[in-house]
């Protein structure tokens, strides 16, 4: 009988160790990138475009649970939040990461402006469908947010909080957030203490039209 070898590994044994190396430099070259975006979270979408395009092709070769930690890890220590977005929005294309884009969208979003950002980010290729786990994040992560902060987010664009919530079928937690989102839908949340004196003078700017329904 042969006596295997000791001092030489086995082909499998290095097929492992070479994957396991494989993975931990990935993981390494993803946070150094994730670092390197405090100078270039204003510039997502111009000269910070390569770098965010070997993000995405770095997220499908981490472990899920990794990168949902450092998405969330930059979003909290760090304040990268546009970062923090992109790589909720790369797990979301990917069939092993998935699972975790709910639990950790809601984490990441930290404003109501990050709602619509999120969107930005998730549209930059194109306009898709929202996946069934963004649609989850998103509507959990809405109902953090009360008038002030809505209203200061509600400004005009392309994605505007409204669509958000039409999209993402949020729930209001109970029936003073419902009416905050009827206000929401049609324009009329209350901008701060000067157009709260404002509306006060003017109540007839705050009256429903007839007939407006919850929001679905």
């Amino acid at each position: 009988m042969t006596q295997r070898n000791l001092n030489h590994p086995t082909r499998e044994a290095c097929r492992h160790a070479s994957a396991l190396i494989s993975r931990v430099s990935s993981e390494l070259e993803l946070r150094c990138l994730v670092l390197d975006c405090r100078d270039w979270q204003i510039r997502l979408y111009e000269d910070g475009a390569e770098l965010a395009g070997r993000i995405a092709e770095l997220v499908p070769t981490v472990d899920a649970e990794r990168v949902a930690a450092l998405a969330v890890e930059a979003r909290e220590q760090m304040k990268l939040r546009d970062v923090a977005l992109l790589l909720v929005r790369e797990m979301a294309r990917h069939k092993t990461h998935r699972r975790l884009v709910a639990k950790t969208l809601g984490q990441v979003i930290h404003s109501a402006d990050d709602l619509g950002e999120f969107l930005a980010i998730y549209w930059k290729d194109g306009r898709v469908p929202l996946s069934a786990q963004v649609k989850k994040g998103l509507a959990a992560a809405f109902p953090k947010f009360d008038e002030h902060q809505l209203a200061q987010c509600d400004r005009g664009g392309a994605i505007q909080l409204r669509d958000v919530l039409f999209l993402c079928h949020a729930k209001p937690l109970d029936h003073a957030q419902a009416g905050v989102w009827r206000k929401l839908i049609w324009g009329r949340l209350t901008r701060g203490s000067l157009e709260s004196r404002d509306s006060k003078a003017r109540p007839e700017a705050l009256k429903e039209p007839k007939n407006v329904g919850a929001p679905s």
